[in-house]
């Protein structure tokens, strides 16, 4: 990296380690960088940028062990910003020592003012500590918990709360899955159903779109579940995303969770559908596929520069019967008569805002939100709107709920609370769809009122990433 571009790179992460309350990545597209310097440039810096954010927690216990070897112990966020980038390039991105020191020093000499003179002999000292960093040696005699959040770069909190409801084998394969590895993570490329599940034009499409793919030598994997849903290797994508079937928009991106969320609404022509949390707008648009856009749809979303993205993507892809209202879940500015005799909404799809804890191949940055404040914030915001769509929900109302989080509390627990109020008491839970895994058991009195006569939960289930190749996702449909 060129000495103004590492000074930027360093800038925002050093100011990010100083005030960790805003995205490491927002700072970059806030200053604007893309003025001064190349796109090339600005990508190399985004890179690794997010880079150094999923794999923070190693970063860091890199860089500590090496400081105590070296008993360096107190230094500048700067100082540290330098040391983390070096652990990044040397473990991650395979920089020879020599090659980076040469790097570190044309910056120091270009920007003298950063860098104290006896700061430069210590970093070289730094630089050949860590390329002979050995994890066996360092992570010997840790706790199993401890030694998953360092390897898979998790946070503690995130593996130390699934434990209760998954073996620390799952979480493993859960957490790993969520990171980037060669050849191991996939993105589902979905195919656009304008002429709605007619099956000759899927056919068509999916046909043609094989074709390109195997032409240009990507690897491809069918849905077993989902027949307009293809799997290809993410470091293929750019491949695709350039190609006449992405720019024509006869497929788009969009994961397997999301998409099994708009299946369980099984939306029908005329019907009137409720998307509480319709940003960014994928998922509406798919409802309406699934109708060939005979459905009419209300959403809307408590951000105005969500709400406008999601609106921009509609128009778009020319999405019809479709209104969005800027609102709060909780405070839903839809009035209701007293005396109907038809549901006011037909289908209710209430995608929660949740920890995320689901999504950290997506959204690195994510794992380093996770903590009980978080966690319990975001629990007590669901409780508020479920308490609201009540309002909503008359007989033959359709009530489908899901969260991309791992964490039961914004799943089987939001589900435990909701069966004991007075309101729920005539909602019926739903089957759902093949290829989604079972949901946690965490309660004899959960399992006895959603079970059916096979012992099965009725109702409720979860995706994993280890075992879908998707976000976590947790997923509840009842009826009324």
């Amino acid at each position: 990296m060129k000495p103004l571009a590492l000074k930027k790179c360093l800038d925002i992460l050093q100011n990010y380690l100083e005030y960790p309350a805003y995205s490491l990545e927002s700072r970059l597209h806030h200053r604007d960088e893309k003025q001064f310097i190349d796109q090339n440039t600005y990508s190399e810096i985004l890179n690794d940028l997010r880079g150094i954010m999923r794999w923070l927690n190693k970063i860091h216990f890199i860089t500590q062990k090496t400081l105590r070897a070296l008993n360096l112990d107190a230094i500048t966020y700067l100082q540290r910003a330098e040391l983390y980038y070096s652990v990044y390039c040397v473990h991650w991105k395979k920089i020879k020592g020599f090659t980076l020191q040469k790097e570190l020093d044309e910056f120091h000499k270009t920007f003298p003012s950063y860098t104290h003179l006896k700061w430069i002999p210590l970093l070289t000292q730094f630089l050949e500590k860590i390329s002979h960093f050995s994890w066996e040696i360092a992570l010997k005699n840790k706790p199993l918990p401890e030694k998953i959040s360092i390897m898979q770069a998790v946070p503690s909190f995130f593996v130390e709360h699934l434990m209760p409801v998954m073996s620390e084998q799952k979480i493993q394969a859960n957490a790993k899955a969520m990171n980037p590895f060669k050849d191991q993570n996939y993105i589902a490329l979905r195919i656009v159903l304008d002429k709605g599940k007619d099956e000759t034009a899927l056919n068509v499409i999916r046909d043609e779109c094989l074709q390109f793919l195997h032409r240009n030598r990507i690897k491809t994997k069918l849905d077993p579940d989902i027949p307009f849903l293809i799997h290809i290797p993410l470091i293929q994508r750019k491949l695709v995303s350039k190609s006449k079937f992405y720019e024509s928009k006869k497929v788009i991106f969009q994961d397997k969770s999301a998409i099994i969320a708009c299946i369980l609404v099984d939306p029908q022509p005329l019907e009137l559908i409720l998307d509480v949390s319709a940003s960014p707008g994928m998922k509406t648009r798919l409802i309406q596929e699934l109708t060939q856009f005979q459905s009419v749809i209300i959403g809307g979303d408590i951000r105005r520069d969500r709400l406008k993205a999601t609106e921009k993507l509609l128009n778009q892809m020319e999405t019809p019967n479709t209104h969005l209202i800027q609102w709060d879940g909780a405070n839903l500015p839809l009035r209701i008569g007293d005396n109907f005799q038809q549901p006011i909404f037909d289908k209710i799809l209430f995608d929660a805002p949740c920890s995320g804890s689901g999504t950290f191949l997506n959204d690195p940055e994510m794992k380093w939100h996770q903590n009980k404040h978080i966690l319990l914030k975001n629990v007590i915001i669901q409780e508020k709107i479920l308490k609201q769509l009540k309002k909503y929900i008359q007989s033959g109302t359709t009530l489908i709920y899901t969260t991309c989080s791992l964490y039961p509390e914004e799943g089987e627990y939001q589900i435990n609370k909701l069966i004991n109020k007075p309101w729920f008491k005539e909602m019926k839970p739903q089957p759902l769809m093949k290829g989604i895994s079972p949901s946690y058991s965490i309660n004899d009195s959960l399992t006895a009122i959603l079970s059916s006569p096979e012992k099965q939960i009725i109702g409720l289930g979860r995706i994993f990433p280890a075992k879908q190749r998707s976000q976590g996702f947790f997923y509840a449909k009842f009826k009324k």
